[in-house]
C-alpha cells in the first residue's frame, strides 16, 4: 500500500500497459543499478540478483527500504536525457517515485498518495509547476486542431510522439531540479510564445500555474538547491492529472 504508484510495463507484444502497484523487485533492482541497453533497462546479473535479496525482507518482513536504493532511483529519475524511449524514463521515473513515497512513509511516518496534493512544500510544488510549464508547451506543439497529448502508447501515438520536439521544460529538467529558481526564469519567460499558441484553450493551465506560484515561498524558492524526492512525486501526479483530464 504504501509502495504503491502508477506503473507500466511491456507485455509480450512489447505494448506498454499501465497498472496501479509496487514495483516488482527485479525491476526496482534494474532502476537502480541498471542502464539504457537498446531501449530496454538491464544490468549486471550478478549486482540485479544481490539487490533482489535487499529488497526481499522489506516485502517478507517489514523492513525499512533501503536508503541508497531510493536516493539513487530518484537520482536517475533526475536525467532524462540518459533514456532513448520516454517510455523508459517513465519506468524510471514511476518507479522512483514509489520507492520515494515508501521512503517517507518508512523514515518520516508521512502519508503521501498518486493524488496532487495541496500542500507548502517546496520540492513538491516545484514538480507541480514544471509539469504545468510542459503541458502548456507540449498541448501547443500538438496538431493545429486542438488535439492534445494522450499516454495509451500505442504504434499511432508513438509516431505522433516523434514530431513533436522535446519541451523547455524537459530539456531542462535536470537544471531545474538542481537550480530551481534561476532555471524557471529561461523557462518561464519562452511559455508567453506557447501561451499565445494556445489561447483560451489553456486558460485552465495558466490559472493552475499561478495557483501553485502562490503557494511557493519566493525567498525559500531562490535559495533551493538540489530539488529532493518530492519533486518527482509533484510532477508525476500533476502530469498525470492533466493527461486524465485533458
Amino acid at each position: 500500500r504504501t509502495c504503491a504508484w502508477n506503473m507500466t510495463y511491456r507485455d509480450k507484444e512489447k505494448k506498454t500497459k499501465f497498472y496501479v502497484g509496487a514495483p516488482a523487485p527485479f525491476q526496482i533492482a534494474k532502476v537502480v543499478y541498471g542502464t539504457d541497453q537498446d531501449g530496454l533497462l538491464d544490468g549486471n546479473e550478478k549486482i540485479l540478483a544481490n539487490t533482489v535479496e535487499r529488497i526481499l525482507p522489506c516485502i517478507c518482513d517489514g523492513r525499512k527500504i533501503p536508503r541508497d536504493m531510493v536516493m539513487a532511483a530518484v537520482t536517475k529519475a533526475k536525467f532524462p536525457q540518459n533514456y532513448s524511449k520516454q517510455a523508459l524514463w517513465q519506468q524510471v521515473l514511476s518507479t522512483a517515485c514509489a520507492l520515494y513515497r515508501k521512503y517517507l512513509s518508512d523514515y518520516k511516518k508521512e502519508e503521501w498518495t498518486m493524488e496532487v496534493k495541496e500542500t507548502d512544500d517546496l520540492d513538491y510544488n516545484c514538480g507541480r509547476l514544471l509539469a504545468v510549464a510542459d503541458a502548456i508547451e507540449r498541448w501547443a506543439l500538438y496538431d493545429k486542431e486542438g488535439s492534445i497529448e494522450d499516454e495509451d502508447n500505442s504504434e499511432e501515438s508513438e509516431k505522433k510522439k516523434k514530431n513533436v520536439r522535446t519541451t523547455t521544460a524537459m530539456r531542462y529538467y535536470t537544471r531545474f531540479c538542481q537550480k530551481p529558481c534561476i532555471t524557471w526564469g529561461e523557462i518561464n519567460r519562452k511559455l508567453s510564445i506557447y501561451k499565445n499558441q494556445l489561447g483560451a484553450r489553456g486558460r485552465f493551465l495558466y490559472d493552475l500555474l499561478g495557483e501553485i506560484s502562490d503557494k511557493i515561498d519566493m525567498v525559500e524558492f531562490s535559495e533551493k538547491r538540489n530539488l529532493d524526492g518530492k519533486f518527482c512525486l509533484g510532477f508525476d501526479s500533476q502530469r498525470r492529472k492533466l493527461i486524465q483530464d485533458a
